[in-house]
């Protein structure tokens, strides 16, 4: 697929972020396991047998599959440069799926409805109660993002980016943040409506590519 010549017209596979039809080395049992313990889960089936068999992560949907590696801290994380880096004490709690995303949104809602307006101050103080409404703001969503038992694993670029649920009743899914923000998720699903695992997520994007280049070698 790199040598290509339409591989330029496939979306996130060129530019400084682009992956380039790259492949990272896949990991061994023994690379799983420790990044396994020091985020407190076990990754789910379908991503932990990619990561063993084909690849820790490049080539993929968007601007690639974001690479897990040990940094030279010697510490794991993921390179999905648009997320904020991953909150070990946060990854291995359970993901509550819909239910969860709609009630990080309702506190921040919440949080929204109560910001300071000027006509309430009208002896002064507005400026010093705007930010500590921000200072709290930035608390609270501090708090909620990213959500936890979720990982970003893929990012459209703009701060877009596709997450998979690493624990919970949704363990193994592909969820899209449709917001930049991290926090409004939603499950991604196929043309068909179909909701998406980590296997499907990613052989959608490889058949799509594939046919994107056959046409371009018709063109």
């Amino acid at each position: 697929m790199r040598r290509s010549h339409g591989a330029p017209k496939i979306f996130g596979s060129t530019g400084r972020s682009g992956h380039g039809f790259a492949l990272a080395d896949p990991l061994t049992e023994a690379e799983v396991t420790e990044a396994e313990s020091q985020f407190g889960v076990e990754f789910p089936a379908e991503y932990r047998e990619f990561l063993l068999n084909v690849s820790a992560g490049g080539a993929g949907p968007h601007y690639g599959l974001a690479i897990l590696s040990r940094g030279g801290d010697s510490r794991w994380d993921w390179d999905c440069t648009a997320a904020d880096p991953v909150k070990p004490d946060r990854l291995g709690q359970p993901f509550g799926g819909e239910p969860a995303v709609a009630a990080a949104i309702s506190a921040l809602d919440a949080h929204d409805a109560v910001e300071p307006n000027r006509t309430d101050f009208p002896a002064g103080g507005y400026e010093a109660a705007r930010a500590r409404w921000i200072q709290d703001d930035d608390a609270l969503f501090d708090e909620l993002v990213p959500l936890p038992g979720v990982v970003a694993v893929a990012h459209h670029g703009c701060g877009y980016l596709d997450w998979l649920a690493m624990t919970g009743p949704e363990r193994g899914s592909i969820w899209t943040d449709g917001h930049g923000n991290g926090l409004y998720l939603q499950r991604t699903r196929s043309a068909d409506g179909r909701p998406l695992g980590f296997f499907t997520w990613y052989m959608a994007w490889l058949e799509a590519s594939e046919a994107a280049l056959q046409r371009s070698g018709q063109e």
